[in-house]
């Protein structure tokens, strides 16, 4: 119960306000943040505690306090006389995400401080790069690539893990607001996320056991947050482009002293550049925020996604030179597609039962039910998944140190349930050739202990996770292919080291693990029956790293250089066209170098611009390979840049005018194990310009326009490593990015309560 403080008497010298108590958070991620100074009259009335609470008297006379931490926008808060309890939010500055508090790898850490390797997107810079696509976005990032052959059609990988597939992400976890958007088969679709709808990105790199499991590639974490004025806004944008691309993004934010609620309603469409590449999304998406007590938060998040995309696929190397706009031709002939509904449900509530022990716990129920039209087959599937995550924190000291402590568990469960359909001409759905049904099962245990000195911190965690699948053959074709299959416990560690050399300087060392086990259709073999020996890939990474930043924040580097080594790498084979198998084929070895910077290099009164610059070099080969009596040790990963290069320029002139841009430089990669053939180097320019301004008190609009591929350049966007070829027919390795277009649109915002 919330303790109210004594009424104090008036003196005649204005207002005199009671004892008050509240919490501070990161209205991104709903994290408490500690050591905010509370400020009256440039004086100082208090400050946060480790779990964000404060409890304070103010000074008479004034009715604003404000509150004030580096990396965040100070708030200013209008105190009433009979307020005893405030729910404050505030907002991370979009320069210096440095001393933003993040949830990264175990316990709350400044980002400049953590202790491995991360990067942060705020909201501004993600829209500086694209509000449409998922690709720039994660291409800007050092030590990740991401193949973008459609809108549906994407594959991310990071320090090269996740590159052995074909058309999808896996060996890599994403969460939305702590709930997982990684299937139960390890697949992982982030173009489905409006990116309207996120106010943070956090990327975790390489393996690495943390509070969110120790997925072999790294994990992905998406951040919406409440508002933080109070008040109700309302924003409309509208974007539309070449190739009939429209874009509608209607939100509605309302802020109340205890709760905030967002309403989000998301539509894209889009015809695209080729043939059989009609594409439309809606999604509709709701979040809600109510503090209960100050000990006390519940937050509901919702999400309705619906979406039907045709599949152009890939091409061969003449039809991808000469006619880049043309569909693969099985694929067109049937106007192959995918459509399906997802729906997702996640409750949580977090806990502070002292200042020194707290919990967050969620629960979460995800539906999908779709349908793919293929050449080969027609697929009808739907998925069923529950689950829940617990974290308790608890803090105190040791001596001269603080000491965190972190423990979990995750329970991940799905059912699927999917048949196969004949194709027929055009696409109509044939005999029913397959019936199957598949129930999956994870649980996820992870620990971490932390201890803080003044310069340094020292971490050891550990991440423990079983996996398992039960399959049911429900075909009716005098073979039972139903069976089982259960991983023994999978301990993944994690050792770590941070030193502050100064406050501009913080070097971090890490040793760590991580595992990717595979989906039960991994562990089939041609005849369809469970291959008892496949093993999950295992990893160990290890990383140095160093962070600067000038004193002042006009700029900032950082830059680490890793060793990862995968065994048993499991490589798919085709066998036929829709007939693939996985086996462990040996070890690879990723070794790499990144760099990523910003700075103010302009700050004059006409203009005020930065510049972000990332790099990253990358050297990653087999070790061990062997296949059909091909020895590829020493060859290099297909599907990776041995460099990439990201530059964003954004400027901004009075009246509100603004001007970006964003080149990528991207170095040719090997499209086979053979290293036989290689895509080319090409560069991409994107440009846009616009300008921002209030109307009228409450009313602010943003109008803006630009060009994707300025320069025009043809080249693949995705390559499909170690394409078949059937029947005498040219292997389909290249997808073919879109040429030069164009873009407008326009943003206005409304604030009922100015």
């Amino acid at each position: 119960m919330l303790l109210l403080g004594p009424l104090l008497l008036g003196l005649g010298l204005g207002t005199v306000h009671g004892q008050i108590k509240g919490k501070v958070y990161d209205s991104e991620n709903q994290t408490p943040i500690g050591d905010v100074l509370i400020m009256q009259d440039d004086s100082l009335i208090g400050a946060t505690g480790p779990n964000g609470v404060f409890d304070v008297l103010p000074l008479r006379q004034h009715d604003t306090i404000t509150f004030r931490h580096l990396g965040y926008r100070s708030r200013q808060i209008a105190v009433a006389p009979d307020d005893s309890f405030l729910v404050v939010t505030m907002i991370s500055r979009s320069f210096d995400l440095g001393d933003v508090v993040v949830r990264a790898y175990n316990s709350r850490e400044k980002a400049f401080k953590a202790p491995g390797p991360l990067n942060i997107l705020h909201t501004s810079e993600i829209k500086e790069i694209s509000s449409s696509s998922t690709a720039p976005v994660m291409n800007s990032l050092p030590g990740i690539y991401m193949h973008s052959g459609a809108r549906n059609t994407n594959r991310i990988t990071i320090r090269g893990i996740g590159s052995r597939s074909q058309y999808t992400t896996t060996k890599i976890k994403a969460y939305l607001n702590g709930i997982p958007l990684t299937t139960g088969v390890g697949e992982t679709t982030l173009e489905d996320l409006d990116l309207n709808l996120v106010d943070r990105i956090t990327v975790l790199k390489g393996p690495s056991s943390s509070i969110h499991g120790a997925a072999l590639g790294g994990t992905i974490l998406y951040r919406m947050g409440i508002p933080s004025e109070t008040g109700t806004y309302l924003t409309q944008e509208v974007v539309a482009g070449s190739y009939n691309m429209f874009q509608n993004s209607t939100h509605l934010n309302w802020k109340g002293e205890h709760t905030g609620i967002r309403i989000a309603y998301d539509k894209f469409s889009d015809r695209g550049f080729r043939q059989n590449d009609t594409y439309n999304r809606d999604a509709l998406t709701a979040l809600f925020r109510h503090q209960l007590t100050p000990a006390v938060g519940v937050t509901y998040l919702g999400r309705y996604h619906r979406l039907k995309a045709y599949i152009p696929s890939s091409l061969n190397e003449s039809t991808y030179i000469n006619h880049p706009a043309r569909a693969a031709e099985n694929w067109n002939s049937v106007n192959g597609h995918e459509s399906y509904r997802r729906m997702l449900h996640g409750l949580s509530f977090d806990v502070d039962f002292n200042g020194q022990l707290r919990n967050e716990t969620s629960l979460f129920l995800k539906t999908y039910n779709g349908d793919e039209v293929r050449p080969f087959n027609i697929l009808d599937d739907k998925t069923l998944t529950a689950g829940m995550r617990t974290l308790f924190e608890w803090k105190t000291r040791v001596g001269s140190a603080n000491l965190d402590a972190e423990a979990g568990y995750e329970l991940f469960r799905e059912a699927y349930d999917w048949k196969i359909y004949e194709t027929l001409e055009e696409g109509d759905w044939g005999e029913l050739l397959q019936r199957n049904e598949q129930k999956r099962m994870q649980h996820n245990l992870f620990s971490a202990l932390t201890l803080k000195w003044d310069q340094l911190d020292m971490s050891v965690g550990v991440n423990l996770n079983r996996t398992g699948y039960r399959y049911n053959d429900l075909s009716v074709d005098g073979v039972d292919y139903s069976d089982q299959k259960f991983y023994q416990w999978i301990a993944s560690p994690r050792f770590s080291m941070t030193y502050e050399l100064s406050d501009q300087a913080v070097v971090f060392g890490l040793l760590s693990h991580g595992f990717s086990a595979p989906s039960y259709e991994e562990t089939l073999n041609a005849q369809g029956f469970v291959n008892g020996s496949i093993k999950p890939e295992t990893g160990w990474n290890r990383e140095v790293g160093l962070r600067l930043r000038s004193q002042e924040n006009q700029w900032f580097i950082k830059t680490s250089a890793y060793s990862i080594l995968v065994r048993d790498l499991l490589v798919t084979k085709r066998i036929a066209e829709d007939e693939f198998k996985k086996i462990n084929a040996g070890a690879t070895l990723h070794q790499g170098l990144e760099i990523m910077g910003k700075i103010e290099w302009l700050d004059k009164a006409f203009v005020h611009s930065d510049l972000n610059v990332s790099y990253m070099r990358t050297n990653y080969q087999f070790m061990d390979f062997v296949d059909e009596g091909q020895d590829y040790a020493g060859n290099d990963l297909p599907g990776i840049p041995e460099n990439k290069l990201s530059l964003r320029l954004h400027m901004e002139f009075p009246g509100g005018i603004y001007l970006q841009g964003n080149w990528l430089l991207v170095d040719k990669m090997p499209m086979n194990d053979g290293n036989t053939l290689y895509s080319e180097t090409y560069n991409r320019l994107d440009v846009k310009a616009g300008i921002r301004l209030p109307l009228s008190s409450g009313w602010r609009f943003n109008l803006y326009g630009g060009i994707r591929n300025a320069a025009d350049q043809h080249y693949s966007s995705m390559v499909l490593i170690n394409a078949p070829s059937y029947g005498g027919s040219d292997p389909r390795y290249y997808y073919p990015a879109e040429p030069r277009n164009y873009f407008a649109g326009l943003s206005i915002q409304y604030a009922f309560n100015r």
